[in-house]
């Protein structure tokens, strides 16, 4: 078990490495010299991917100087890649916002299903984390 968890780590250690490659070749344009148009357009001919995998890592890569808190989280294994790519999204979408509440950001995607405290006599659904709302009112279903 320990194997595929560290290959897990070796992963993430690997995709933080081909990203900030990535935003070096797009910052230089070093794409033009084999004569594509486009970082996104090198990556489809020569990594074979499809056009939308490419943009995504070209958006994901560009994300890095953006959100050098949350990425370095990543790097350190405070945050997942998953958490990281919902919060390059959310960044684009609101990205004054999101400049502003970043560490708080970082800090509330730290506490993870993994390693919420957990109390031995309830169940993990009833299970209240230190300044976390209440749980919603369940919704009603027809009878």
């Amino acid at each position: 078990m320990d194997v595929v968890a560290e290959s897990w780590d070796d992963l993430t250690g690997h995709r933080l490495t081909f990203l900030s490659e990535l935003a070096a070749l797009d910052r230089e344009r070093g794409f033009e010299y084999d004569g594509h148009t486009s970082t996104a357009a090198f990556l489809m001919h020569r990594c074979g991917m499809s056009a939308r995998r490419a943009r995504r890592e070209v958006f994901l890569a560009r994300s890095l100087e953006r959100m050098r808190l949350v990425w370095s989280s990543v790097g350190s294994g405070r945050l997942s890649f998953d958490q990281a790519v919902v919060l390059a999204f959310a960044q684009h979408r609101l990205p004054d916002q999101f400049g502003a509440d970043e560490e708080m950001l970082v800090d509330a995607g730290g506490l993870s299903v993994g390693t919420a405290p957990r109390n031995s006599t309830t169940s993990s659904a009833s299970t209240t984390l230190p300044n976390a709302l209440p749980p919603p009112n369940p919704i009603p279903l027809p009878a």
